[in-house]
Order: structure tokens, then C-alpha cells, then sequence
């Protein structure tokens, strides 16, 4: 409203000193002399002065799609205007920023240099903006960053890179970031992520590595990340060597169905204490065929989709305990034949399809646990069941065959499909 009103003003003014033919000065004897000048003098002279005013004035400059190409900031830009919040200079053909242009821009929240031609920045550009919560450096021509060009940034909150040439990410880049809630790392052509580049980033929301080159991801990339709400890592390069993958501890809710498409040398993934996933998408893990481990465990499952293992044709473990499940769904292990060890330890299982595990011939361990109950399969041939308020299913008499001899300890069970002969009362369960 002020920088209205001195506008307003300012052009008032203006309009009456196009009307002067004559002005009064004082000469150096401090007498009053007539003089002739230009019109158009003083207009020019008083713009100048009210565009300076107005840089004091204004908490906001915008400059797009108005310079030539290969533009290039002076680096007295804006100098004149240290009370700058927000400088918006997107969609321009800015090629070089200077070291210095911005060294007076203390009081800068909001920088936006997108859609330009800038091919490198000085790690001195922004020395100054300690107070910068928001940058976008994206759709420019960025091939690498000098390790510490984001030191000073500190309250950054928000950064995007995407759309640029970068090729690698030195491992110190963002370790001062430490209030970083978003960061953008897509359509780029980055072939490496180093172990520890995301170390710092403990308040990290979002992160989108998605549409780059990446053919190899160290096993604890995302392991200090425990507030990552958002993971994009799909259309990415193929990983042959990527054998393990940590995702740990993360705050995500959601997984994108192809997050692990391009891993299909994968031959353990670690995806657990994520406490706000409750569900996995059908496909997630449907280009692993090389997959021996999955662990689940510690996280908030609280289904599983029928077909979600069945393109697990080489796993040998699997850890699903520590979850919220009630129920198993009908031969979701019909394809997992190598499986050898099943862990379904503390979760809610009430209820068990009789054929659940009718094609896990080669199990050697398998529990259940229900609160303070277990049961352990041992190669199909021992069942330990301890305090399990669980109905099995009638078409578990289909399992007795196999079975040589069955536990029952502190029970709530029934057993009328299964012939007495098999079940002993043991003290075996005394250990759990």
C-alpha cells in the first residue's frame, strides 16, 4: 500500500513538472536566477530517484521473460535493495550470476532462478542469504555443484534441481541442510548416489530422484532419513549390482507400485520400521526374481494383497512379525517355493486359510504370534502352538499327513480336524 500511494503521488508530481518551462536554483551567492531547461529533464531525473525509492521499498522483485538470451546479472543488481524477501527472476536467459550480486540480500526467504541458461555457480552466491527458505534452481543447464555452494543456507526449506545435466552429487552437498523438507532431484542425468549424501537430512518430507541414470544405490542411502514422507525413485537407470537396499525408519505412507522396478539383481531388501505404511501396492515387487530376503518387519501392515509375493519365485525369507495382520490371504505363498524361513511373529492373526501354506513344502521355520502366542513350523513336520486363540480352517486336515508330531501348550485351540494321536502336551513352549 505505501509503494502505491508514493506512485500515485510520484506521477501527480510528475505531471506538473512536464508543465514548467523555467526553474528556480540557488547559485553559489544564494541569489534567485531564472534558467531554461529541458522538460523532460526533471521527469528523467525524478524517475531515476523514485525507481531507487522504490527497490527500498519493495519486499518483492519479479523479473520474467524479459531479458535477451545469454543475459547476464550486473553485480550491483541489488545492492540497492537489501530488504528483499523474494526475488523471482524465473523464465529468463540469465547465463552468469556473479559471485557477489546477491551479497547484500541477508533479509532474501524466497529465490526463484528456474527455466534460465545458468551452466555454473560460484559456491560464493549464497554466502549471504542466511535467512533463504526456499530455492528453485531448476530447468537450467547445472552439470555439477561445488561441494559447499549450499553451506551458508541453513533455514533452507525447500530446493529443486531437477531438470538439469547433473552427472554426480559431491557427499557433503547437502549436509548443512539440516531444516531441508523438500528436495528435487528429478530429470537429471545422475548415475551414482554416495553413501551418507542424505546423512543430515533428518527432516526431510519429500525426496524425487526419479527420470536420472541411477545404476547403483549403497545399501544405507535412505537410513537416517526418518521423517521421509515421499520417496520418487521410478524410471530410473538399471541397477545390475544394486544386491541390497535399506529403507528404514522413513515416514512414508505410500510406495510407488515400480519403486523397485529397475533392481532386478536385488537379492535382499530391508523395508522396515516404516510405522505409517499400512499396505503395499500389488506390483511392488513384481521385477525381483532374484530376491532371497525380504524383510518387512516393524512396519503397520495391515493386509496383504494375493498376489503380492507371486513374482517372488527365489525367496528363501521372509520377515513379516512386528505388523498389525489378522488374516493371511488364500495361497499367497503358492509361488514362493524355496521358502525356508517365515517369520509372522507379534501380529494380530486370528483366522488361517486352510491352504495357506499348502505349497510352502520346503519351510524350516515358521512363526506366528498373537500377542504372547507362537507357532513354529519345523519342515512341516513339528507345529509348536502356544497360547493362540486361532480357528484353523477344516481343510487343514489336508496338512496331516506331514505332520509327525503338535505341541499344544496354554490353548485356545480347535483341533477337531486333526487326529488325537498327533497332539502332545509339551512344556516346549516355556521358552517363548
Amino acid at each position: 500500500e505505501n509503494v502505491i500511494l508514493f506512485w500515485l503521488l510520484h506521477k501527480k508530481q510528475q505531471q506538473k513538472n512536464n508543465a514548467l518551462q523555467v526553474h528556480t536554483i540557488k547559485t553559489k551567492k544564494k541569489k534567485k536566477k531564472l534558467i531554461k531547461t529541458d522538460p523532460v529533464f526533471v521527469p528523467q531525473f525524478e524517475s531515476m530517484w523514485f525507481t531507487f525509492v522504490l527497490l527500498q521499498l519493495l519486499p518483492q522483485l519479479t523479473l520474467s521473460a524479459h531479458c535477451p538470451n545469454g543475459c547476464v546479472c550486473d553485480i550491483r543488481a541489488f545492492h540497492g535493495a537489501p530488504q528483499l524477501r523474494s526475488i523471482k527472476l524465473s523464465s529468463n536467459a540469465l547465463s552468469v550470476l556473479p559471485p557477489k550480486v546477491f551479497s547484500v540480500q541477508s533479509n532474501l526467504e524466497q529465490l526463484q532462478l528456474d527455466g534460465n541458461q545458468i551452466a555454473s555457480i560460484s559456491s560464493e552466491l549464497f554466502e549471504a542469504m542466511v535467512n533463504l527458505t526456499e530455492l528453485n534452481l531448476s530447468k537450467n543447464r547445472l552439470s555439477q555443484l561445488d561441494a559447499d555452494v549450499f553451506q551458508s543456507l541453513t533455514k533452507l526449506n525447500y530446493l529443486n534441481l531437477a531438470d538439469n545435466q547433473l552427472r554426480n552429487l559431491p557427499k557433503i552437498l547437502f549436509h548443512n541442510l539440516r531444516q531441508l523438507k523438500s528436495l528435487v532431484l528429478s530429470s537429471n542425468q545422475l548415475e551414482t548416489l554416495e553413501s551418507g549424501s542424505f546423512d543430515h537430512l533428518s527432516n526431510l518430507l519429500v525426496l524425487m530422484l526419479q527420470k536420472n541414470q541411477i545404476r547403483e544405490i549403497p545399501p544405507r542411502l535412505f537410513w537416517h532419513l526418518p521423517s521421509l514422507l515421499t520417496l520418487s525413485m521410478s524410471l530410473m537407470g538399471h541397477m545390475p549390482r544394486l544386491q541390497e537396499l535399506y529403507l528404514y525408519e522413513t515416514n512414508l505412507s505410500t510406495l510407488p507400485w515400480n519403486l523397485f522396478a529397475n533392481m532386478t539383481n536385488l537379492r535382499a531388501l530391508n523395508l522396515y520400521f516404516n510405522n505409517k505404511l499400512t499396505s503395499l501396492p500389488k506390483s511392488l515387487f513384481c521385477c525381483l526374481p532374484n530376491l532371497k530376503k525380504l524383510s518387512l518387519k516393524n512396519n503397520n501392515l495391515r493386509e496383504l494383497d494375493p498376489e503380492l509375493f507371486s513374482k517372488l519365485i527365489s525367496l528363501q525369507i521372509l520377515m513379516l512379525n512386528e505388523n498389525k495382520l489378522e488374516s493371511l490371504p488364500s495361497a499367497i505363498f503358492r509361488n514362493t517355493l524355496r521358502l525356508e524361513i517365515l517369520d509372522l511373529n507379534h501380529n494380530y492373526l486370528m483366522y488361517l486359510p486352510g491352504d495357506v501354506f499348502v505349497h510352502a513344502r520346503v519351510l524350516k521355520t515358521s512363526s506366528v504370534i498373537l500377542q504372547q502366542t507362537v507357532m513354529y513350523f519345523h519342515l512341516i513336520v513339528h507345529i509348536v502352538i502356544c497360547q493362540i486363540p486361532l480357528r484353523i480352517n477344516e481343510e487343514y486336515k489336508s496338512l496331516r499327513p506331514l505332520i509327525k508330531s503338535f505341541y499344544l501348550a496354554f490353548f485356545k485351540f480347535d483341533t477337531t480336524h486333526f487326529n488325537t494321536n498327533y497332539v502332545q502336551h509339551s512344556n516346549f513352549c516355556d521358552k517363548f
